[in-house]
This record gives C-alpha cells, structure tokens and sequence, in this order.
C-alpha cells in the first residue's frame, strides 16, 4: 500500500490505523519525518514501514518513489492519492503561482502516480487506487477556486482511468470527504469550524477512522466490483 501525504493531519491519521494493522506501507512525505518517525515508533518500535521523501510536484520525483517502492515489493497493489494543498485566496487575488501548485498537487500528482504505477497493476491484473476529495468539490466555498477546482477535477480522472483500467481487474475511486476531526480543518478560526458543525446534518465532524475504514474495504478483494465510483463521506452534508 502506497500512500501519499502522510505528513499532513489526515494522513498521519491513516498512517496510524493501517500500521497497528501492520499493513505493507511506503509513505510518502515531503516535510516533518521525525514527527512521522515519533508516530511510528510511538505504535510499534519494531514496525518498518518504507519512508520516501519526495516533492509531488515533481514528475521525476514521482518517478522515483514508484520505482523504489516496486523494487522492494514487486508491484504496489493499493495506491493512496491522499496529498493535498489548501491556500484561501478570492480569485481576482490568487497568484498564478498558488494556484499551479495546488492544481499540480492535487491533481497532477494522482495522474502521474496513476500513470507510473499502472504498468505494474496492469501485468499483475490487480489494483486498488483510491482518490481523496473534497465535499468542497461539490459544494464550493468561498476562497477555495484553486482548491475546489483541483478536487472536482479528481471525478473525471477516477471515472476515465476506472474505464480504462477495468479490463485488467483494477479498481479506481474517489471518497469526497466531509469536514473531519483531523487534517485542513486546523487551519481554520474556531468560529467558522463552529458554522460548518452547524451546517452538517449529523452535527459534527468526521472521525477519520471512518475514512481508513472505507479505504480498507475499497482495497480489499471484495471491492472488486466497485469502481469509477464517488463516495461521499459527508455527515450528509449535501447543500
């Protein structure tokens, strides 16, 4: 299982479900590995999974991770496009600069770890690669273009690339999360995270177990069936 962002709140919460379950991890990084290394030792000293520090905006970086996790397990058979970048920036004010990154990031990045990994998937006739998004996609916010953009844009490559990789048994999907408990929502005041509590029907924020949860089982076997599919995990919150 190859999973990206794992630095960020939201993935050092599935880097912790899936090692106490001491699954076969490469993580992707790109700052802050003695945090990551404190939360790996804090849960098992004697689990290794493979640490790679690489820049997503780089397609030879992206290259090289691939490379480097399939010579250590013959093939990567779960993929995880977890990483993400988030700027509040009003349109007529965002700098083209912000707004390649996030793009580059958020959608880019899945593309080519689609693109490098798939060869693999493709002889071996399996894969699971699962997608993050947003209910931001689907709802937009004010501030958010770049962002909202780049996510909605993952429903298009998830259904083609479902199309396209079917005929050799690999599943592709996408979970539009909700707001969680972990992640992008740190970054927000306690006022406006006390507004969007008040707009989710359930009335509180997601527990990203729920969310390793739903990856466990769209990269089971007995999610073969289920590809090209959006799956919200939203509390209901649908606009």
């Amino acid at each position: 299982m190859l999973l990206t962002g794992v630095s960020g709140g939201m993935g050092s919460a599935l880097v912790h479900y899936f090692a106490e379950r001491e699954y076969q991890l490469v993580l992707q990084y790109h700052t802050d590995k003695e945090d990551l290394e404190k939360l790996l030792h804090s849960l098992n000293p004697t689990y290794e999974p493979q640490l790679y520090q690489a820049d997503l905006r780089s397609e030879e970086a992206i290259v090289h991770l691939c490379s480097e996790a399939q010579k250590i397990y013959g093939t990567v058979d779960v993929l995880i496009n977890n990483a993400g970048l988030s700027a509040s920036s009003m349109i007529w004010k965002q700098p083209l600069d912000q707004w390649n990154d996030l793009l580059q990031v958020n959608l880019t990045a899945p593309f080519l770890m689609i693109k490098h990994l798939a060869p693999s998937m493709r002889y071996h006739h399996y894969g699971r690669i699962i997608n993050i998004s947003s209910v931001v996609a689907q709802l937009g916010a004010v501030g958010t273009s770049a962002y909202a953009a780049s996510k909605s844009a993952l429903f298009g490559l998830t259904k083609s690339a479902a199309l396209e990789l079917a005929p050799k048994g690999i599943t592709v999907n996408t979970i539009a999360l909700g707001y969680m408990q972990a992640g992008m929502i740190h970054e927000l005041s306690e006022d406006r995270v006390k507004d969007i509590v008040s707009g989710i029907p359930m009335g509180s924020l997601g527990n990203p177990k729920s969310l390793a949860a739903m990856i466990e089982f769209l990269a089971s076997e007995e999610a073969g069936y289920v590809t090209g599919q959006i799956l919200n995990l939203n509390g209901g919150m649908y606009g």
